[in-house]
């Protein structure tokens, strides 16, 4: 069905474009071009695009620690009331960094505190801290938990990708 309305009026322009003449061949190619071409490049040229820039040596970690939702930020809601949430689904970082950084956590909806030390081309969680009672007020506020710097210095969050860069 859905062929159905993507060919017929490709077919109708065709057929009105020709006069009536299609050349034996030109539909199937067409259609091949269409349905198989296309989608194939077009991935290409967004991934190029999206990847463009990006070092060679960049490792990408998805975060999928048990029970902990790591977030750049705590979550909002926008203009109309949807909720908005800044989730971190994967850390990147190059091959020689060395260094170690704190992400706010929700554990159970409790605000937390973990402590990851990138190092030789691996992350590891080293621990788990209660907020400090700055964070905590920050965090319940709801009027300026956004206003809080919740990301260290060297830390980029990307909210498209969901992504974390730690420099």
């Amino acid at each position: 069905m859905i062929a159905g309305f993507c060919v017929d009026p490709f077919n109708a322009f065709i057929q009105g474009t020709l006069h009536g003449d299609m050349p034996a061949g030109l539909y199937k190619a067409l259609l091949f071009f269409i349905w198989n071409v296309v989608p194939v490049v077009s991935t290409s040229v967004y991934l190029w695009v999206r990847l463009h820039g990006r070092p060679d040596d960049l490792l990408a970690v998805r975060s999928a620690w048990e029970g902990i939702r790591l977030v750049a930020q705590p979550d909002t809601t926008d203009s109309d009331g949807d909720p908005w949430g800044s989730n971190i689904d994967h850390i990147l970082f190059q091959r020689d960094t060395n260094r170690t950084f704190t992400v706010l956590t929700e554990v159970e909806q409790v605000p937390q505190i973990a402590v990851f030390t990138v190092e030789d081309g691996t992350i590891r969680l080293d621990a788990i801290h209660d907020v400090t009672d700055e964070q905590r007020r920050a965090y319940n506020d709801h009027k300026t938990r956004y206003q809080f710097p919740w990301l260290e210095p060297g830390l980029d969050y990307d909210s498209n990708g969901h992504t974390l860069l730690v420099r």
